[in-house]
């Protein structure tokens, strides 16, 4: 498959955390939270108390966040209308929907968790199948993100909740378009209209922060029948590592022996050729190439939903655009956009507009952005928050430290400034170029 689709078992989206034991992840990586601008200490508790709960500085909800809406109340979340799933897919899948009954009286009532019925359901309806599918990962999006932002507030001694737009208003299906991917798995590309997007958050001229954990444009839902399998690759082994003026290692693949070329030694080829040396990111780059054209298609015995996000390296040309628009309309907000968690590439984008922050997650570990995601204007280390992977908690954390700035009176665009003062950059290679990613540091806030 195309590493920009996303598949979906298993997915960060579709955890199934309890809703207790997430909250509970999130205060423990709380402690980094605390230090922010004369906050109260952090409070320990997965769920606090109600005499700590009186506590907590009262923000009055500045956020807007566009995301898929629960269907029904939930505390903290403030919404005017509950979208219901039945409508949703009766709009998504247009002349080929089937009722949920019918589906019901043809694989048993049991058909979103037996294996064998899904697998029947993704032959039979493949349409049908990833809407199911892709709802049941997203579904409880909003609330999980939602969730985050409260417990980060609750950590720094603040209070508050968030406006929430239905992303479901803005999925458009019309037009849908069928497409195949080259090894012929069906896929559907369904639009997140930037206008819908418009028309709604003009219902929110008080809110002057806009948490958008989603992309704007044309998603691809594929059901997967075909993929590439793991095979054996025997690399060559021949290599030689040697040492530049730098100190820098060079990988010769193939290198039979050493030779001196210039004053300087390199690897060679039996007859003596010298070989054009690697370094090891490009070799590791290499062998992960090798790897995938040694791989073979084969069927797979549990089809599956995958979703290929808008700003994918096929398709962000097309897509940014529309999100670009989105910002320009309402100049006087500042929007925290996820970049995704699929290789997204966004080096090289047009000028983009000044109040919006693109985010990406960065992986402490490896030193590196998560998922390759390059590009963006902030990376959050997720586990330092205790957060789950992917860019939407990312955008999360930025969204609620923004929100708490703001309360403070700080304009958008000193709040675009002050946290984009509170990183510390820490280079990385991306491909064969040495890039720069700016990491968020909460304590960087302090004063």
């Amino acid at each position: 498959m195309d590493s920009s689709v996303e598949k979906s078992r298993p997915s960060a989206l579709g955890s199934k955390l309890s809703r207790r034991s997430f909250l509970k992840k999130l205060v423990v990586g709380g402690a980094a939270i605390g230090v922010l601008i004369d906050a109260p200490q952090f409070q320990p508790d997965p769920i606090l108390k109600p005499e700590k709960k009186e506590q907590l500085k009262m923000i009055s909800p500045n956020i807007v966040m566009v995301d898929f809406a629960p269907s029904e109340p939930q505390e903290k979340i403030i919404q005017s209308v509950f979208p219901q799933e039945t409508e949703l897919i009766k709009a998504l899948t247009g002349i080929d929907y089937i009722s949920e009954d019918k589906i019901v009286d043809e694989f048993g009532s049991d058909f979103r968790t037996n294996q064998k019925k899904q697998d029947e359901l993704f032959k039979k309806y493949p349409k049908m199948a990833i809407i199911y599918d892709a709802l049941n990962r997203v579904g409880s999006h909003g609330r999980l993100v939602a969730s985050a932002m409260q417990r980060i507030w609750q950590g720094a001694g603040y209070d508050s909740s968030v406006h929430i737009a239905p992303l479901q208003n803005a999925l458009n299906a019309s037009p849908v378009d069928f497409v195949q991917d080259e090894l012929g798995n069906k896929g559907y590309f369904l639009a997140v209209s930037q206008d819908s997007i418009i028309d709604t958050l003009k219902q929110y001229p008080n809110q002057k922060i806009v948490n958008f954990s989603f992309q704007v444009g044309k998603i691809g839902f594929f059901v997967i029948q075909r993929e590439r399998k793991d095979a054996d690759v025997q690399l060559d082994t021949d290599n030689i590592i040697l040492a530049d003026e730098g100190g820098n290692e060079l990988v010769y693949v193939g290198a039979k022996g050493i030779s001196t070329v210039n004053g300087k030694p390199v690897g060679v080829t039996e007859t003596g050729e010298p070989i054009t040396p690697m370094t090891k990111e490009q070799y590791e780059e290499f062998k992960e190439r090798k790897i995938e054209e040694a791989k073979e298609v084969v069927s797979v015995e549990h089809p599956y939903a995958s979703i290929r996000g808008a700003y994918s390296k096929e398709d962000v040309e097309a897509n940014l655009p529309k999100l670009f628009e989105i910002c320009n309309t309402f100049p006087d907000k500042v929007f925290f956009v996820a970049a995704g968690n699929e290789g997204e590439d966004l080096r090289a984008i047009p000028h983009k507009p000044d109040n919006l922050v693109i985010i990406a997650e960065w992986n402490e570990g490896e030193q590196k952005p998560q998922h390759k995601v390059y590009g963006a204007d902030l990376y959050v280390n997720n586990d330092s928050f205790h957060l789950p992977r992917g860019s939407s908690f990312s955008t999360a954390v930025i969204s609620t430290f923004a929100s708490m700035l703001l309360s403070q009176g700080l304009s958008t665009q000193e709040i675009q400034q002050k946290l984009q003062s509170a990183t510390e950059n820490v280079s990385y290679r991306a491909e064969e170029t040495e890039e720069q990613a700016p990491i968020f540091n909460p304590s960087n806030l302090k004063g």
